[in-house]
């Protein structure tokens, strides 16, 4: 622990850096080190919230954006690596710093903050579990403002939306079999595959947020852009019912839950031309 120690050190120093490289880089090693050390990187926790937390409520520039991202990133994986029992103290601070981070300090799109942000939130659920049912309230609409993300992708002069084109690309069998990955895409998958994780966790808590949920989830499971969607939210699909079971007493509510879920699936069964989505549709009606 002597060498954690004087690491440690080193990498703080080098974490100031006027780089933004130089300091993306050293937030990345003090990750590394928390993540070799586990629970013994405990000792030493406060001095990274300290040093992290006054930089993370400001606004950076332009070319330390990235860094940002990296910094959220770096004081998340510190905490799941301590544990909750020395996490919780100091939870509330951070989790306030991210709500500002959410609400006044993303740009557009391209913003690298925002994924970061996302796997933020992903580590403080698996890691507070229940506890973090209170935040909800402000996280979810952001989650769910990334996951209806309605992607385009504008090509050539005429400005066309290549989406639309895809769509009616067939295969020789006539049958849609186009997969897209743009960041506008993985963002948005990113988004949902976190909702999933908010759900897995806190079951019966998430009942408040199962009806929007419910719609948006049916609507993309024949997301004909990305396999990748079409398998997140067709594996969801029965964690969202467990989530209805355990809050709702009366049984016709949740047999209409579990048929509108059942009947999704089919209908997207019968469109499906990717082998490995009809083996997940196929596993959602089974669970």
């Amino acid at each position: 622990m002597n060498y954690c120690e004087k690491l440690l050190e080193r990498l703080l120093e080098l974490s100031k850096s006027d780089s933004s490289y130089c300091a993306g880089n050293a937030v990345v090693c003090i990750s590394s080190l928390s993540e070799a050390c586990q629970s013994d990187f405990a000792p030493y926790y406060e001095i990274i919230f300290k040093e992290f937390l006054p930089v993370l409520v400001k606004q950076p520039p332009k070319e330390f954006l990235k860094f940002k991202g990296q910094l959220i990133e770096s004081i998340c994986i510190c905490s799941v690596c301590v544990g909750m029992d020395v996490f919780r103290p100091y939870s509330k601070s951070l989790i306030e710093a991210l709500l500002v981070i959410q609400k006044t300090h993303l740009g557009d799109e391209t913003d690298p903050q925002r994924k970061y942000l996302l796997a933020a939130w992903q580590r403080l659920c698996l890691i507070m579990e229940k506890e973090f049912a209170q935040y909800l309230p402000d996280v979810m609409p952001e989650l769910f403002k990334m996951a209806s993300l309605k992607p385009s992708l504008k090509v050539s002069e005429t400005g066309e939306d290549i989406l639309q084109f895809l769509s009616e690309v067939r295969t020789s069998s006539g049958v849609k079999g186009v997969s897209v990955t743009t960041d506008e895409l993985e963002e948005k998958n990113i988004g949902i595959h976190m909702l999933c994780v908010i759900i897995d966790e806190l079951e019966e808590l998430y009942a408040p947020y199962v009806e929007d949920t419910s719609s948006l989830f049916l609507s993309l499971l024949t997301f004909s852009y990305n396999a990748s969607i079409r398998n997140t939210v067709a594996d969801s699909l029965p964690t969202l019912l467990k989530a209805v079971k355990a809050t709702e007493k009366n049984s016709e509510v949740v047999m209409t839950y579990a048929q509108s879920y059942i009947q999704g699936l089919f209908e997207a069964m019968r469109l499906e031309s990717d082998t490995d989505c009809m083996h997940h549709q196929v596993s959602g009606i089974k669970r």
